[in-house]
Order: C-alpha cells, then structure tokens, then sequence
C-alpha cells in the first residue's frame, strides 16, 4: 500500500500548521508558462508526491530480482542506493531511505514470485522519506530529488521540503498540508521557490466532493505578484493577477 496522492489522504479523513522560510520575491510576469506550471504543482504537493511515489516503487518491487538500485534495511529503515543502470537501462544515482515504510519485502522467493517475509510499517508513527541526491535518467530524460518528504501519522498532515530538478529547472517544494473534516486541506504557511530565482507563498484551501469525489479549491502563489490557482472537478487553471496571462487544463 502506498501513501501517494492528495485527494488519497483527503478521502482517508487525514491536524499543526506550516511555516516558510521562502520570501515572497518571484516575478511571475517575467517566467514562461512551464515554469509558473511547474510552480503550482509544485504548490500543490505534487512534487513531494511525486518522489514519494518513487522511493515506494523501489522499496516493495512486485519483483526484487534486479540488483539495482541496491536495497538494504535495518530497524525500521530501508535504504535505496543508486549509481548502477537496471536490467531496463535507467539508470540511477545518489539514494533515498525510508524510515517506518508501509512495506518493504525483506525475503523474496524467487521460485513462486512471492514475498517470504514483509515488513509492515506503524500507522500510528510518522513515514520519513529522505532523498540524497537522487536521480533517474531514462531516454536521455534526467529527474532529481534532494530533501525531505513526511507523511505524519493517520495522515494527519503532510510536510515537505524538497527540490527536484526536471529539464534542468529546479524547484523548490517548502509544503505543509493539514487534513481536517475528512475532505478538506489546508496549503497556508508553505512556500516554492523557482531556485536561484526567487519564490512565492503559498496559501488556499483544497476539498474533494462527497458526491463526485473530484477535487476542488484554491490557493494563491505571492510573489512580487500574484498567481490564482483555481481546481474545479479536478482540472486545473491559474492566472497572474491584474493581467490576462493564464493557463488552464480545463476541457474548453
């Protein structure tokens, strides 16, 4: 089982706040759509999600027979270690570990394709997801992450400080998310920054639909001036206020 995805810990029913340290200094007038897309994401937790779903695709393989990335646990830590190509020719560098992971098969038995022995995480504690410099590159396409991602216990809350680095632009993630009233999110006291360039603050509130279970909300990036983001059945438009610029994945 994973803990993957905003609108899967929304359901769950997943309180804290967050704090920044990124100031509110990016021009988002003078950065390309690709960028300012990669901003709300990145708002969004979409980033830290995505990591994390990396580290658990290799911390309980359906099947662990190839030898790279290096897997090794110890406690309740698991340790993934690149610099090595898998059988499929990615090739990996840097390391993640995973403390108190969901699962993670120690003792694979490669005659019935089956897990002899697993070991099965606290609920009731904390999963820390620590990236070392860790990238895949696949077809000439690199993605990197460095920092940190927890999902805190029953989750209750999901806080992130992470950069990851995608055709060469850097972002990032400084995301606090706190679940309350089963369906509902809170963004407020989190931060992105475009690395090297200046970030924004973040604030807005997300809830997925009793009825439809699609998500909706809005949050704002504050910058030296200001992106609206808005969700509505679960596509996505923003707008740099006081202009025309916008971007949207909504159907027209």
């Amino acid at each position: 089982m994973s803990r993957i995805g905003l609108v899967t810990c929304l359901l769950a029913g997943c309180g804290g706040g967050g704090s920044t340290d990124v100031d509110g200094t990016l021009r988002f007038s003078d950065r390309s759509d690709l960028e300012i897309s990669r901003l709300v994401n990145a708002a969004s937790g979409s980033e830290g999600f995505q990591a994390q779903s990396t580290a658990e695709s290799y911390a309980d393989p359906f099947e662990p027979g190839d030898p790279c990335p290096a897997r090794s646990f110890s406690g309740d830590t698991g340790t993934i270690t690149g610099g090595c190509t898998t059988m499929d020719g990615i090739a990996l560098e840097g390391s993640m570990q995973i403390k108190n992971p969901l699962s993670w098969c120690l003792v694979f038995n490669t005659a019935n394709s089956f897990c002899d022995m697993e070991y099965e995480g606290n609920f009731n504690a904390d999963t820390n997801y620590t990236f070392t410099g860790f990238s895949i590159t696949q077809s000439g396409f690199a993605r990197s992450f460095d920092g940190r991602v927890t999902i805190g216990s029953l989750y209750d809350h999901v806080d992130m400080d992470l950069v990851s680095v995608q055709l060469d632009v850097a972002v990032r993630s400084d995301i606090y998310i706190e679940y309350s009233g089963g369906r509902n999110a809170s963004f407020d006291g989190s931060g992105v920054e475009l690395v090297g360039v200046g970030g924004a603050r973040v604030s807005g509130d997300v809830s997925v639909s009793t009825s439809t279970n699609q998500t909706s909300g809005s949050f704002t990036l504050d910058g030296a001036d200001t992106v609206k983001v808005t969700l509505v059945n679960n596509c996505v438009t923003w707008r740099i206020e006081g202009t025309q610029r916008m971007y949207s994945t909504c159907p027209q």
